[in-house]
């Protein structure tokens, strides 16, 4: 029987029914993109770390457009360079592109995406950085506040057709915007972290330039001086000034070593961590007259090289700090193995931590030296006023 306009009321209704199911499907899928990349930008925003955060990145995009391949070509000068991949994609490490010559590079500089049927047409054939089966590819610039950093590029859909469609494009168009905000942000803290690891290391370097002009330089003037003289004296005085030269140069010879033991400690390649640091506490609180408390435990076995000398390190700038800025009478050491992660905590009963020396390049050195083995440094004040630095290094 024919509907009231005319056309047959079991079509109207399967073309009623056929829509409804095609709007389901288009709400799922929306759905499934919102939340693909809310997880993207909360996955994303919650790490600094540039070489974590491009994993995430092509990985969680890669899912998004549902890619056999995905790449990341960052700027570098004229030229794009290979930053991260993922799924069926043999990208040498060391790949690189033109800017002006290549379509990635025209697709930065225009700052809009391209959808291409062909990949083999690009500018530079796929197959000249390993993807040499690619037949479809979608690139989608990453762009923060105006300056272009890279290109997401996506390769070759997975399911019934191999090409990428206009939602494809929006998916990764909005996904490409908090990613290149990561990747900004990521680029910020590492060259804040150079910045402050230099500033750190200038700052050891010129403590070691003092106290070799304070101590030896002037120790070895003086003594020069004293041999002078001796080659003018008579037998007797010279004999008591040859004596003197003798002592100073121990004294001399003394302060060397400690400046070289301070350098690197023998006992740390040796001994191992707890002697190392056993020994270091001694010296420091013997030296500044302080009472010490000390509880190490690390199950009686090496640690391996690079986390022994960060705990040594850090506990030695807290002790120090601890002696010259805190005017402490205890300090207190501790140190065990919990859970796969080696943690070292030193307590002293000073005056606390103020916001300068909060920010000072001693404790700057602390953390950047926890951070080369993805660990982390915390300064508090403890319950007593004083302040406790603790370190955490995970062992895997």
């Amino acid at each position: 029987m024919p509907g009231s306009d005319g056309e047959p009321r079991d079509r109207v209704g399967g073309l009623e029914r056929r829509s409804a199911r095609e709007l389901a499907a288009e709400n799922a899928r929306l759905s499934r993109t919102l939340r693909t990349a809310l997880e993207i930008a909360t996955a994303v925003g919650s790490d600094t770390d540039l070489p974590r955060i491009l994993e995430l990145i092509v990985e969680r995009a890669r899912a998004l457009v549902d890619a056999a391949g995905l790449l990341i070509w960052l700027r570098h000068g004229d030229q794009l360079r290979i930053a991260a991949v993922a799924g069926h994609a043999d990208v040498p490490e060391d790949a690189a592109i033109p800017l002006d010559t290549s379509t990635a590079g025209k697709v930065l500089r225009a700052r809009r995406s391209l959808r291409i049927d062909d990949a083999q047409q690009m500018l530079i054939s796929p197959r000249e950085f390993g993807m040499s089966q690619a037949s479809s590819s979608l690139l989608v610039p990453l762009v923060h506040r105006g300056h272009g950093l890279g290109v997401l590029v996506a390769f070759d859909r997975l399911g019934a057709t191999a090409s990428f469609d206009a939602d494809n494009e929006r998916a990764l168009e909005a996904f490409a915007a908090s990613a290149a905000t990561a990747v900004a942000t990521a680029r910020l803290v590492e060259e804040q972290r150079l910045h402050d690891a230099i500033a750190a290391a200038e700052s050891e370097r010129g403590r070691w330039a003092r106290e070799l002009h304070d101590e030896t330089l002037q120790g070895l003037a003086s003594l020069k001086l004293a041999l002078a003289g001796a080659l003018k004296a008579e037998p007797a005085r010279a004999r008591t000034v040859l004596e003197s030269a003798v002592a100073q140069l121990e004294h001399d010879i003394d302060a060397l070593h400690a400046i070289i033991v301070d350098l690197r400690p023998a006992a740390l390649d040796e001994l191992g961590l707890e002697p190392a640091l056993r020994t270091l506490v001694t010296e420091v609180t013997e030296a500044a007259r302080l009472d010490a408390r000390v509880s190490i435990d690390v199950g009686g076995t090496r640690l391996p090289p690079d986390i022994e000398t960060i705990a040594y390190r850090v506990a030695q700038e807290a002790l120090t700090n601890a002696v010259k800025h805190a005017s402490a009478r205890t300090v207190a050491v501790d140190v065990r193995l919990q859970a796969g992660t080696l943690r070292l905590s030193v307590t002293d009963d000073g005056r606390g931590v103020g916001e300068s020396r909060a920010h000072g390049y001693g404790i700057v050195g602390m953390r950047e030296r926890a951070a080369l083995a993805s660990g982390n440094v915390e300064v508090t004040q403890a319950a007593g006023g004083g302040t406790r630095v603790t370190l955490e290094l995970p062992l895997g």
